[in-house]
């Protein structure tokens, strides 16, 4: 099974709710499961970039995006929101 549906997903790695090597296994078998890419991006400090989206939704296939965030427990931050807004504006204009 194949899907072109991009996902993007965010977890800080210290989270105590959802460990994050659960994050870790569990996103590289739903990429395996769905036959698409897994790209890992551990440095979170610089954001994403358009440039960097574009090239992931030109891949044949969907694409898995895992978002690391160092210091980042079960919430969510201004860094991440801004990834996550930069995300959709390259899935809705691709």
């Amino acid at each position: 099974m194949s899907s072109r549906v991009p996902i993007f997903w965010a977890h800080g790695v210290i989270d105590r709710q959802v460990p994050f090597d659960l994050t870790l296994r569990s996103s590289a078998q739903l990429a395996a499961d769905l036959g698409i890419d897994l790209i890992h991006k551990k440095d979170t400090t610089d954001r994403l970039s358009i440039d960097d989206l574009q090239t992931d939704l030109s891949r044949d296939g969907g694409v898995l995006r895992l978002m690391e965030y160092k210091d980042l427990g079960h919430w969510f931050e201004d860094g991440e929101l801004s990834d996550l807004a930069v995300w959709f504006q390259a899935v809705l204009r691709s």
